[in-house]
């Protein structure tokens, strides 16, 4: 009687559980052995009889143990027996050594693997199926003729994917082609780098591919893997902008008393940043032991977004300088410097304090009119 026969009688209830093993053991003999009520299956099967066995088996609540070792190579491999692994990322894929029967959480983390397995290895796999079950992959490199293959299957009873066959072993040489590159995938692993060098440019990213992974890529493909990554870094701005309300309040949660103000625009229903304004309480308490000097200056903002921020600046009895408050607003000109000046003014006392004190500056754009209209008649110094 065949294995596959034999699992069909047990699936449709012709035998009870009680005799399940003994008509295993019976049936195929020497092929079943028992260790630690694990039923351990020792033989050559076709894929389809694999495939009822493991279903049958799980459903069952008996564990299969998948082993490719000899009869003869038993009593050595005994302490192998146990659940498969789950795949871990190394640190390298480079002459990586696949296992049958390595668990993958879901398809997407099998198909990332496999992606990153040939960038590292310089083989030109594809992908021969890629359904809602099942994937399976080839190496066209030899002209077709590499012999390596991996197929991996969804297990429903287990909620996971499952490698079920490999053959590791390549009869190509490297290829600097890689098809399975694309620039989504390819921009997932160079955001780092467009992160921190954001005005790369695409033949330096081109470059910088080819030196890491000792591939070839198209100039198209390096300008739009360098577009999406970009956008991918700077989504992240238009994220915390969202999110400004949120910053206020733990300022305030993580400095009580301070003084956060956020000014917004609504536009057709949709709410725009506009200004940000903080003055710390300790900042503000220490500038009462200050001289009574405030620096003013404007900076501008590299991003997306661009703006500018403005800030003054106290100096202590040890000549160092001490932030009082600051603003980040669109543009520097006359208005923004008003607004910050009226709550920097109201935040440290009054026009009594505000106009006993110098104020030094390199005349930003506005600034000088807006301290006029605001202390007549102040002290006003300029930078060198």
């Amino acid at each position: 009687m065949s294995v596959l026969k034999v699992i069909q009688q047990m699936s449709l209830g012709m035998v009870t559980w009680n005799v399940k093993l003994e008509v295993f053991q019976k049936t195929l003999q020497e092929q079943v052995v028992l260790v630690n009520n694990n039923v351990v299956i020792h033989m050559r099967m076709r894929l389809e009889e694999y495939n009822l066995v493991t279903n049958f088996l799980i459903l069952s609540g008996t564990q299969m143990i998948l082993t490719t070792t000899d009869s003869d190579e038993e009593e050595n491999d005994k302490e192998s027996y146990g659940s498969f692994p789950t795949f871990s990322m190394p640190k390298s894929m480079d002459q990586y050594k696949w296992e049958v029967g390595t668990y993958f959480t879901e398809k997407k983390e099998f198909i990332e693997i496999i992606r990153t397995y040939a960038l590292a290895n310089g083989k030109n796999l594809i992908f021969d199926r890629n359904d809602k079950n099942k994937v399976t992959v080839k190496c066209a490199g030899a002209k077709g003729k590499c012999n390596w293959y991996a197929y991996c299957a969804y297990m429903s009873a287990m909620k996971s994917w499952q490698l079920r066959k490999i053959i590791d072993e390549h009869s190509c040489s490297r290829d600097f082609n890689v098809k399975l590159v694309n620039a989504k995938w390819l921009s997932k692993k160079m955001e780092k780098t467009v992160r921190e060098n954001p005005h790369m440019k695409v033949m330096d990213f081109r470059d910088k591919v080819s030196r890491k992974w000792n591939v070839c890529i198209s100039r198209n493909m390096a300008f739009r893997a360098k577009v999406i990554a970009r956008d991918d870094v700077d989504g992240s701005f238009t994220e915390q902008y969202r999110r400004i309300y949120n910053y206020a309040h733990e300022l305030l949660r993580g400095n009580p008393s301070s003084i956060v103000k956020v000014k917004v625009k609504n536009i057709d229903g949709e709410v725009i940043f506009s200004r940000f304004y903080a003055c710390l309480k300790a900042c503000k308490d220490s500038f009462v032991a200050c001289r009574p000097i405030i620096g003013v200056d404007g900076f501008f903002l590299k991003g997306k977004y661009g703006g500018e921020l403005l800030t003054t600046v106290g100096r202590d009895d040890n000549d160092q300088s001490l932030p009082i408050a600051f603003v980040v607003a669109k543009v520097e000109n006359k208005d923004s410097w008003r607004w910050f000046l009226e709550l920097l003014i109201d935040n440290l006392g009054g026009d009594a304090v505000g106009a006993s004190c110098t104020f030094i500056s390199d005349q930003q754009k506005g600034l000088l009119q807006a301290i006029q209209e605001l202390l007549p008649g102040v002290d006003k110094r300029y930078c060198v």
